[in-house]
């Protein structure tokens, strides 16, 4: 049969191919292709399911390709069923927005997302301002992770100051990203520098476009925890470690202090 396209409205024009005879609405089994192997999920109905191929498909949401939606029975028995497209989609978030900071295993569907996006931006450096904040926030975060560290990434709600806690046996760090076109200026490193000292933690500023003159300078003066300034190499490389170290190419024997401060300034 000739497959349906399943369009994924995205601004790439992404799509899912659905081989589900026309009549038929019952649990439907979708496939995805990821690196080298394929996912299976299924969905009660085919409405939910073509809902979430969708979604699924797009570079800008799943990432993932070769999206297909199939009848339950091409899946194997394993595969697991959601009940709805968001269930899929943000599997285990949380609906509380008053919790700073609450540990959580990151949802499957968007942690592995982030490492796309951070293998993205280590092999294409100039990608970088192609993906918003609160993607480089995570992306970041899966990149610390897939080199053996803890890193929490905060609700936008409330982020209590900074975007991500990073930590290992010995160490623990607070990291804040602004990913903004223009440089970052004194008030946003004063304010954060409170938000270590309050923690007592040290913590870095990350900023894509880099800082003025006098954001430097108030580093120093503003707090007794000392903070790391990084730019947009600093990201990139977080990054380039993350995609070395999956590809076995980069093997750390350095402790968490060292990757953190590691061309930081």
């Amino acid at each position: 049969m000739e497959p349906e396209l399943i369009e994924g409205r995205s601004y790439a024009g992404e799509y899912a191919l659905s081989f589900l005879p026309a009549t038929y609405s019952g649990v439907c089994a979708m496939r995805a292709y990821y690196r080298t192997s394929d996912f299976w999920v299924k969905f009660p109905s085919r409405q939910i399911a073509e809902t979430a191929a969708s979604g699924t498909c797009r570079q800008d949401v799943g990432g993932y390709s070769n999206v297909s939606l199939h009848i339950a029975d091409e899946a194997p028995i394993e595969a697991p069923l959601y009940p709805s497209a968001t269930d899929w989609l943000f599997e285990g978030m949380l609906d509380d927005y008053d919790v700073e900071l609450v540990p959580r295993e990151t949802p499957a569907f968007l942690r592995w997302t982030s490492q796309k996006i951070a293998r993205l931006i280590a092999q294409k450096p100039e990608s970088l301002f192609e993906y918003d904040w609160r993607q480089l926030e995570t992306a970041l975060g899966a990149a610390f992770e897939g080199l053996g560290f803890t890193a929490t990434v905060t609700r936008p709600a409330r982020d209590g100051g900074y975007d991500l806690l990073v930590s290992d046996a010995d160490h623990s760090y607070l990291i804040e990203i602004k990913h903004w076109r223009t440089k970052v200026g004194m008030g946003p490193v004063k304010r954060f520098a409170e938000v270590t000292a309050r923690r007592q933690l040290k913590g870095m500023l990350l900023a894509t476009s880099g800082f003025t003159a006098s954001a430097l300078r108030s580093r120093v003066e503003v707090s007794s925890m000392p903070l790391a300034f990084g730019n947009k190499t600093k990201i990139v490389t977080i990054c380039q470690y993350y995609f070395l170290n999956e590809q076995g190419l980069w093997f750390p024997q350095r402790s968490l202090k060292d990757v953190f401060f590691d061309r930081s300034f």
